[in-house]
This record gives C-alpha cells, sequence and structure tokens, in this order.
C-alpha cells in the first residue's frame, strides 16, 4: 500500500531563509488549535517528525533553502491523509510561502473526502485481496503480518495479524465478498473526517491490541494507558450511543484503575475474541532457528552477544552460542558446579542448577542457571526472581524453548563418545 502525500518548499532568491525551529512550533500551535494531540519530535540533523496517531507521521526534512514533508497514509487512514494536508496548508499560510504538493489522491486541490475514503478504501481491497490469494493458493503458508512489523509472533490469534487485529483468511475472503468498508473501518486508524466516535474507538483498539497489558497495573505508565482507553470509549459511547464498543474490556480497565464505568448503552456492547494480543504469550525469535515464548508483559532487551526479558520481579537472560568445533558436542553437566535438573527434550539435553544470590541491599535473588544443548548450538539461560515460590515459573520457563530441528541428542550418546 502505497498513498504518499509529498509537499516541497524551495526558498527562491530573494525569500527569508526557512526557520525549522519556527516551522515546527506553528505545527505545534496548529495542532493544539485542531486538538489533534500531536507528538513533533526531532529524528536528526535537520529531520523532524510530527505523529497525529500511532500509525500516521508526517516526516520533514528542512534546511535554510529547502523544506520536504513525507507522509504515507495508506495504513492510517483518509483521515489521517486530510489533517496532514490541513496542517500543512496551515502552516504554509502562517510562515507565508506555499507548498508544491505530490497528492495521489488530488484531495490537497479538490478536497473531495467521501473521494479520499473511497480511493484508500480501494487500495486496501486491492491489498487483501492480493494477501488472501496467495494463502488460498498455498495454505501452508506461516501466520503473516499485514501493514505491521513486530520482532515477535503473537501466539493464539487469526493467520493474518494487523495492527489492529486477527483475522483468519476465509474471514477476509468474506469481507472481500460482502460488505469491505466494515473492514476498512475496523482497519484504518482514522476513517471518518476528524475526531468523531469511530476514531475515538479506534484510539482505543489500538491500545487494547498493542499497548495495554490486561493487569492492573503496575507503573504510573500502565495507568495513564487504561485511563486513555477509558477515556475514548467514553466519548465514543457520548458520540454515538450506538457504536458497538468492547464493554468486556472496558469494565475490567475501570475495575482495575477504580475509574468509573460509563457505558451508557450496554445493547451495544462487543465481543471481540482474543482482543489485545498482549493477554497471552508472543514467540520471540532467537539466533540459530530458536524461539522463546515469553508472556507479552516481558519488556525485551537485546544487548551484545544475549537477550533479556524483564518484567516487574522477575528476568530471563538469554544466550545462543553455536558449537565451535564441527563434530564436537559440549556435555552442559560440564558447564555446571553441580546438576539438580537434568532432561532430554525433543532431541535437546536440558541441564541446569539452582542458586541463591545476595543483591547489595542484602535482598536475595533466586536463578536457574541452565543450559540448553544440541548437536551444533546451545543456549544458557539464567533465570532469576525474588519469591522462591516462582521456582515452578522459572522451570516451566526453561523447559518452554522451541528448539530448532536438529540430530536427536541423548546423554548416553555423550557419556559414549
Amino acid at each position: 500500500m502505497s498513498i504518499i502525500v509529498k509537499a516541497k518548499y524551495k526558498k527562491g532568491f530573494f525569500a527569508r531563509k526557512i526557520n525549522a525551529d519556527a516551522f515546527m512550533k506553528s505545527l505545534g500551535e496548529i495542532c493544539k488549535n485542531e486538538k489533534y494531540d500531536a507528538r513533533l519530535m526531532r529524528a536528526g540533523q535537520n529531520e523532524y517528525a510530527m505523529q497525529l496517531v500511532p500509525t500516521g507521521t508526517v516526516r520533514f526534512n528542512i534546511t535554510e533553502t529547502l523544506l520536504t514533508a513525507e507522509a504515507v497514509t495508506s495504513e492510517a487512514g483518509p483521515g489521517f491523509h486530510a489533517a496532514v494536508i490541513n496542517c500543512l496548508n496551515q502552516a504554509a499560510t502562517a510562515m507565508g510561502f506555499t507548498f508544491d504538493y505530490d497528492d495521489p489522491t488530488d484531495y490537497v486541490y479538490n478536497k473531495a473526502f467521501m473521494h479520499l475514503q473511497k480511493q484508500h478504501v480501494e487500495e486496501l481491497r486491492q491489498a487483501v485481496s492480493a494477501l488472501v490469494e496467495k494463502h488460498k493458493n498455498d495454505p501452508e503458508l506461516p501466520t503473516e503480518f499485514f501493514g505491521w512489523e513486530a520482532p515477535f509472533l503473537p501466539l493464539n490469534q487469526k493467520k493474518i495479524i494487523t495492527i489492529l487485529g486477527s483475522y483468519s483468511v476465509e474471514e477476509l475472503e468474506a469481507y472481500l465478498n460482502g460488505d469491505f468498508e466494515a473492514f476498512a473501518k475496523k482497519y484504518f486508524m482514522w476513517y471518518n473526517e476528524g475526531k468523531d466516535a469511530l476514531y475515538r474507538k479506534q484510539m482505543a483498539m489500538f491500545a487494547l491490541w498493542n499497548v495495554y497489558k490486561w493487569r492492573k497495573p503496575v507503573t504510573r505508565e500502565e495507568a495513564n494507558v487504561a485511563s486513555t482507553i477509558a477515556r475514548n470509549l467514553e466519548m465514543a459511547r457520548m458520540l454515538d450511543n450506538d457504536i458497538l464498543l468492547p464493554a468486556d474490556a472496558w469494565q475490567q480497565i475501570c475495575a482495575f484503575n477504580g475509574i468509573p464505568y460509563l457505558n451508557l448503552n450496554t445493547m451495544a456492547d462487543e465481543d471481540i475474541p482474543n482482543l489485545g494480543y498482549l493477554r497471552g504469550k508472543v514467540g520471540h525469535v532467537l539466533s540459530l532457528g530458536y524461539r522463546f515464548n515469553a508472556p507479552a508483559t516481558y519488556q525485551r532487551i537485546n544487548q551484545e552477544g544475549a537477550v533479556i526479558f524483564t518484567d516487574m520481579d522477575k528476568q530471563v537472560a538469554i544466550q545462543v552460542v553455536p558449537e565451535m568445533q564441527p563434530g564436537h558436542i559440549t556435555d552442559p553437566r560440564t558447564m555446571l558446579e553441580r546438576v539438580d535438573i537434568q532432561e532430554e527434550i525433543n532431541g535437546y539435553l536440558y541441564a541446569a542448577m539452582w542458586l541463591e544470590q545476595s543483591l547489595n541491599n542484602g535482598e536475595k535473588v533466586y536463578v536457574l542457571n541452565g543450559f540448553i544443548q544440541g548437536a551444533t548450538s546451545f543456549v544458557n539461560v539464567a533465570l532469576s526472581f525474588k519469591n522462591e515460590k516462582d521456582r515452578e515459573w522459572a522451570l516451566e520457563m526453561f523447559k518452554s524453548f522451541d528448539t530448532p530441528a536438529a540430530q536427536p541428542l541423548t546423554f548416553d550418546m555423550l557419556e559414549k563418545h
């Protein structure tokens, strides 16, 4: 999908120099007046950005002689497209210059919003049609991300994963053969002109799918996310009493956060199975074909030579290592002071030991340090936790790795080697 708005202003010989700070300040004032809740950022030397919705960002390159702006509107939708044009036009007027636009929809010239909607929906239809055709021709194709890139795979979701939910191939085909506009309204963050009830619902749905951790908040940031979702759902209901909203999720958020549940029309509830991939585990791809399935509440930190997963008082540190000598297989037990756990799972050897450590403040930390040994590589895992009752958690996580297909290995084979 590739609907892209481009705008360029080149300083004339007698014109004033372009002032980047003044231009971005002007954008900020415009967004405040329009209630766009925009995020203005400096992205690098001469590089700036304005995010209007999570899937919609305008990128600027500003020098003293040239100002260019570019926004891909295909994911965020026609409402975002119109808002971009509105912001740029107002900013240009405030700065005393005129943009030269490249807009494939011609909205910048004709302001025909219904036509703009049809163009976005048609391009989305073509992309979905191609996706469905591909998966029908090869049903064995793996789960696919559509309009979204992620470093992990949400588990227990449907075949096609989008920025605002997952769908089966059959569901997408039904939309293509029926009311495709209904799918477009679920897919685009900003479908209509202005911030109407659907816009508020989609802002809430994005956070429910991508950000909300489906638990009682443990940080101020999580509490803010929950209150923002509840506020958007409440505003959606106030703007359209009949709009379908996910009442169960709304009630849970209010209960967890002590927020009044102000649903004025419980007859317009919407049941959405598997709402939010952060509800369960996600599959994290590691090097050499290993995969670690962790609760989606865990934050992933990539470090040189290792991957760290953290959540509250638990941490999992992982290092994947190839065997350096062909034909040589390390006995994982020799890399431990003692062996408390020894198992064979799916052709890999699991060996580990329990440790207790003390922090500088005297607080005790428990650790399960172990190795998962294959024929050509091994994984060193350290699972640390502060509550001794979490030993079962550590053992379950240690045994939950998805290992790549390899020559089966047993402890007997090592002893005979």
